[in-house]
């Protein structure tokens, strides 16, 4: 059984944890997020997510040296 120490202590873990990408605690606040979301806009009738390999892309990473000033 938890005593009240064992309590606090868990309740800061999980306030920790939300931030810490992959954890039970991250993906819990950002359905939530999502839940609210559809509540409030109503249902999504697209959604797509894309995700680009920017360090195997050489246009980019040409880019990318460009802003940050660094040499060839």
């Amino acid at each position: 059984m938890l005593n009240s120490a064992d309590r606090e202590l868990e309740a800061s873990l999980c306030t920790v944890l939300h931030s810490v990408h992959g954890t039970k605690q991250f993906w819990f606040k950002r359905k939530g997020d999502v839940d609210c979301m559809i509540r409030q806009f109503g249902s999504p009738t697209f959604c797509c997510t894309f995700s680009c390999p920017e360090y195997e892309s050489l246009d980019i990473l040409e880019y990318l040296r460009k802003i940050n000033d660094v040499p060839d």
